[in-house]
């Protein structure tokens, strides 16, 4: 498709698909809705553009959308049973033409004007509790989801054992650079950063399932439904749950590096 033709169709989906909420939902501020609407025309070009690049630099292609997928988290002796069984729900799916690879694509959408100069260090982040979706997301196995998908798909998704990466896609409409990514590499689980990423993650699954709760307030209370039950905002219960050695270990945890080879 012409970039000039592609624009064209790119606004006349926009407005279709925005006009079909409406219906549903209402408009809402009538400036404010038709601001939306031309913010969003050059954020689905900017993703229609990094897609057609990768195509032509990894041959990476969408083969399906929204699907669920599962996997598990290994126990401690190679080749028994899962720690954990795990299931979730993908945003895309995209593998190599050639079937040789799968990856899975994980969005994210930002609406502020201020953001991070750098993209998080997913491994990182995963360390020290913070950002656990990339991880658990490589260890869904492809063959969970290839059923689901041809369901669906035209295409014939490959069933590989394994992901080979999870990349998050940052879509921030008030900022300069609309689409930015990030990737985990699955390939991290044959290293030392890989096992000492998975010994974390037992060990949290393993506390959990012993009943070792506390209080550890966070940005993420906001969000939390429980918030209030915990009693975070109490000032005495705060104050001797920060005292309790299980949390002053997993704060310890979260300063965390990974150590290389």
């Amino acid at each position: 498709i012409e970039p000039v033709h592609l624009s064209s169709l790119i606004g006349s989906t926009v407005e279709q698909v925005s006009e079909e909420y409406a219906v549903h939902f209402g408009k809402g501020h009538l400036v404010l809705w038709e601001r939306m609407k031309a913010q969003l025309a050059p954020v689905v070009l900017a993703m229609i553009e990094h897609d057609q690049q990768e195509y032509v630099d990894q041959a990476m292609v969408p083969v399906d959308f929204e699907i669920e997928a599962e996997g598990e988290i290994p126990g401690e002796v190679p080749g028994g049973s899962a720690l954990l069984k795990i299931h979730g729900r993908v945003d895309r799916l995209d593998q190599r033409s050639d079937g040789s690879k799968i990856r899975i694509v994980d969005y994210k959408f930002s609406g502020g004007v201020t953001t991070p100069t750098n993209e998080p260090d997913l491994v990182g982040e995963a360390l020290r509790g913070r950002r656990l979706q990339p991880p658990l997301y490589s260890l869904m196995s492809s063959s969970g989801m290839t059923a689901i998908s041809r369901k669906f798909s035209k295409a014939n998704v490959s069933s590989h054992r394994v992901i080979h990466s999870v990349e998050f896609r940052y879509i921030r409409l008030l900022h300069p650079e609309l689409l930015t990514c990030t990737s985990f590499d699955s390939s991290i689980w044959g290293t030392r950063i890989g096992d000492q990423l998975l010994q974390t993650i037992r060990h949290w699954i393993e506390s959990i399932r012993a009943g070792q709760f506390f209080i550890l307030p966070g940005p993420y209370c906001r969000e939390c439904s429980w918030s209030a039950a915990c009693r975070f905002q109490h000032h005495p219960s705060w104050v001797r749950a920060y005292g309790v050695p299980l949390a002053k270990k997993f704060r310890q945890g979260r300063k965390q590096r990974a150590t290389h080879e």
